[in-house]
């Protein structure tokens, strides 16, 4: 009795630390990857494999549910563009993300009745690789197999393992190229956040516009039905254009220009083969078509872009004399003063410079006009201009 006194306080301390030591050893977090194939495999043999490996797996690991796997997933894919996630980088990426060292893989290579299996066991230093080759081996005979590749890979130092440096450096060069992208995609916000802050000012702010720059005017004839060498096609004149407007208020504008042209060229409707060359008709040219307009304007502000379009009201004095090849004279000359229409844009630099394109048309109806020595009567379109224009914007 009194060995058993002894004996019973060291008992129970041994049958108490017992349980502590066996399961104070925690079994490490491992990652399965879902079974991947190459070849014809069904999604019913890849899953009953699967299960299989899961069950051998859970001797020596704890593993990870599939909920989290698929989260990780997901982030990997989203912080690492999806062309750019090859395989081996997003599993050492999920396997950062999970802080889980372990990962396993198995993958099915078929051709015919013959089925190499491949597993792969990654850690975050390094990764082994364990294969078998099974001929004519069913779905029961792979899942021996499966076991015994699991033996082998905790087991068997002939795992082949090797450092996956190359592979982490990858990684961190397609990581760099991310946030590469990632702040160029902020610098670009940036940038379009303070244009549109820039211009929504700008706009706010200007009052004035002065513009210079190129013009043609081109005054057009209907044809009657007439063969006659002489019946003109068109008048065009070419030359500059000074403008002004004044904005009123907000998408209102008043606006000033003058153009001031000279005849360039003289077309005519051709028919017969003695006057295919329209150039040979006139051998000299002169004559002026000057323009001026007063309007009003509504605009449309895209950050840089200003479209607009108005109506308002013009004179205008055209004159044209020209001599053709056989030294005759044909002289016109027109004036009038009708309402306008223009459409036209202005694209706006960030130092207050503008360049613009605008159209302008007289509107009304045709007029018969003659041109002396010419045997035809012509019916008269109002001139129509486009205008190509550097400005300023001040206050």
């Amino acid at each position: 009795m009194m060995y058993l006194k002894t004996f019973s306080p060291l008992t129970c301390l041994f049958l108490f630390l017992i349980p502590a030591l066996v399961f104070g050893q925690e079994r490490p977090e491992t990652i399965i990857i879902p079974v991947s194939s190459l070849g014809e495999v069904n999604e019913t043999r890849k899953q009953i494999l699967q299960n299989t490996l899961e069950e051998q797996l859970k001797r020596y690991f704890k593993l990870v549910s599939q909920e989290r796997f698929l989260k990780a997933q997901e982030s990997a894919f989203e912080e690492l563009d999806y062309e750019d996630c090859t395989e081996e980088q997003c599993i050492m990426l999920i396997q950062e993300m999970l802080q889980v060292e372990n990962a396993f893989n198995l993958q099915l290579i078929v051709e015919g009745q013959d089925t190499q299996l491949s597993l792969n066991w990654r850690t975050l230093d390094e990764k082994r690789k364990a294969t078998d080759i099974c001929r004519g081996c069913d779905t029961f005979e792979l899942n021996n197999r499966i076991e015994l590749l699991v033996e082998k890979i905790i087991n068997d130092s002939s795992a082949y393992p090797f450092v996956e440096n190359e592979k982490q450096n990858e990684l961190k060069e397609v990581r760099s190229k991310k946030e590469i992208k990632s702040a160029e995609k902020i610098d670009e916000d940036q940038e379009k956040a303070f244009k549109e802050i820039y211009f929504r000012k700008f706009y706010d702010e200007r009052k004035h516009l002065g513009l210079i720059g190129f013009s043609s005017g081109t005054i057009n004839f209907e044809r009657t039905g007439t063969t006659d060498s002489t019946h003109v096609k068109s008048l065009n004149y070419t030359g500059f254009n000074l403008g002004y407007r004044f904005y009123i208020r907000g998408k209102i504008s008043l606006s000033f220009s003058y153009d001031g042209l000279s005849l360039g060229s003289v077309d005519y409707y051709d028919e017969d083969e003695a006057n295919e060359d329209d150039e040979s008709i006139q051998i000299r040219t002169s004559g002026s078509l000057h323009k001026f307009g007063l309007g009003t304007e509504y605009h449309w502000y895209f950050t840089r872009w200003d479209l607009y379009a108005g109506g308002g009201i013009g004179s205008y004095f055209a004159s044209a004399d020209y001599q053709d090849k056989d030294l005759k004279e044909y002289q016109f000359s027109d004036n009038d003063t009708k309402l306008i229409f223009l459409i036209g844009f202005d694209y706006n630099f960030m130092n207050n410079m503008s360049m613009n394109l605008e159209y302008q048309s007289l509107l009304g109806s045709t007029k018969s006009k003659e041109i002396t020595n010419s045997e035809i009567t012509h019916q008269q379109e109002l001139p129509r201009f486009v205008t190509f224009r550097f400005g300023y914007n001040f206050d």
